[in-house]
């Protein structure tokens, strides 16, 4: 388990290598405080409220390297489940030729569904357990970190691993392109809520 674990780290490291080379190149040197937590977020799958705010403040370079991890993130995905496919052989998370052509016997469009549909679900959870952290935070701190780290973190790997198994092994979504169209402006509008909620709570904070 360990083991596959480490190559899991080591296909994830790979794919996400282009952005870590786009912000360390392009941000470094202008916004030094930002590139941990900004690399942190490309590379755990997560951007939320207060990680979009500082993508606004360290410029082109990380924006850029956003849009290139949306964009690779299911080729990821499809990657690993490709290399669990395959006796868990490293090199089949690197054989392209291979992925895209499951990707494509699957469909694109219903690869999209699915990687839209998987990011909604997961935003919401995630802002759910966020509320519910900020809440048990009144009573007892320690609350909302076991609740983060032992519930909530555990639930939505297992959710996202059976999710990328459901699709790579041929599940069809059926979803036409206005309904992933409308996905995406949900997605998008739940962003900028989280960043509008985030704003709030900083300013309420230093009132």
């Amino acid at each position: 388990m360990f083991k596959n674990g480490i190559k899991v780290f080591i296909v994830a490291f790979v794919y996400s290598l282009p952005a870590i080379l786009i912000v360390l190149v392009v941000n470094y040197i202008s916004s030094p405080p930002n590139i941990i937590e900004t690399l942190s977020a490309l590379l755990s799958g997560t951007i939320d409220g207060g990680i979009f705010l500082n993508l606004l403040e360290v410029g082109p370079g990380v924006i850029i390297a956003v849009l290139y991890m949306i964009l690779v993130v299911p080729v990821l995905l499809m990657a690993v489940a490709h290399m669990a496919n395959n006796s868990s052989k490293l090199g089949s998370a690197f054989n392209f030729k291979e992925i895209i052509n499951k990707i494509g016997t699957n469909g694109w469009t219903n690869l999209i569904a699915w990687y839209m549909l998987t990011t909604l679900f997961v935003l919401i959870i995630y802002e759910i357990g966020t509320i519910v952290n900020n809440i048990t935070n009144v009573i007892n701190p320690y609350i909302g970190t076991i609740f983060i780290s032992l519930i909530l973190i555990p639930y939505i790997s297992i959710f996202i691993c059976r999710s990328v198994a459901s699709f790579y092994n041929g599940f069809n979504l059926q979803i036409s392109g206005k309904y992933i169209i409308a996905i995406i402006i949900l997605i998008l509008a739940f962003l900028v809520l989280s960043f509008s909620a985030d704003n709030i709570i900083q300013y309420r904070k230093f009132k």
